[in-house]
């Protein structure tokens, strides 16, 4: 099985959150994500990496979380702490929608790093869909991905290349986007991307998990799809998401 398959429905059941056996046997065979460091040396496993930040927890004043998912998934793990939800740094943002003219050919983007956990490998299947069925969408990478090559193999695609923060909004502006996609295969505790659609007025299609979800259902302003539709099924609802932005 390749990476890319492994991470196509990663995590389909309950909470969304896997056994603590599959962790330990994913972490042995795939290493852990590079924000990680030294994890094989620190912790030795995912039990000592989560029995290790429970005693820091236990032993600080305040527990803050940035969604009430987040705090929910936070509080499984110590359950005898109030958990405070305090938003993110622009929680108070608000979505002001732009007009656009219609077009015979809608754009529909992606924003940031796109790895794995970012949902790399649904959007790759999303873009392929839609070339094979000639799907009137250009898709626009507005950043990179973990394989430029793949997805510029499809004439459907472009892609932006790397950027500094501060070049967000103008990156946004000049995509001109229909529709921006959020397809993050992990529960994101706040996704400062979705802000950043927002802020240019741009609607969003997402997966329904984590604090995108919770955000979009407390504010509107986007479709939520079930996690993790793919391929010709993820392809049909974001059709169907540009059909009621026209």
């Amino acid at each position: 099985m390749s990476v890319l398959q492994r991470h196509l429905n990663p995590l389909r059941s309950g909470s969304g959150e896997p056994g603590i056996n599959t962790c330990e046997t994913c972490v042995q065979t795939s290493s852990v994500h590079t924000a990680i460091g030294g994890f094989a040396e620190r912790f030795g496993s995912v039990a000592n990496w989560r029995s290790t930040w429970q005693q820091l927890v236990a032993a600080v004043d305040r527990v803050a979380a940035p969604s009430a998912n987040a705090a929910t998934r936070i509080s499984n793990y110590i359950p005898d702490r109030p958990i405070e939800v305090c938003g993110g740094f622009d929680s108070n943002l608000r979505f002001t929608p732009v007009d656009r003219d219609k077009r015979t050919r809608h754009r529909v983007g992606v924003l940031g790093a796109i790895g794995l956990n970012k949902g790399f490998a649904q959007f790759l299947g999303l873009v392929a869909a839609a070339s094979q069925k000639h799907a009137p969408i250009d898709f626009i990478v507005i950043g990179h991905t973990l394989d430029d090559g793949a997805l510029l193999a499809h004439r459907n695609v472009t892609i932006t290349g790397p950027y500094d923060q501060h070049d967000v909004s103008a990156r946004l502006l000049a995509a001109d986007l229909d529709l921006g996609l959020i397809l993050s295969t992990w529960p994101e505790t706040y996704s400062y991307v979705l802000s950043e659609y927002w802020s240019a007025g741009v609607p969003v299609l997402a997966y329904d998990i984590g604090a995108p979800a919770e955000r979009i259902r407390q504010f509107g302003n986007g479709i939520l799809v079930p996690a993790f539709e793919e391929k010709e099924t993820l392809l049909e609802y974001v059709q169907a998401a540009l059909m009621k932005s026209d």
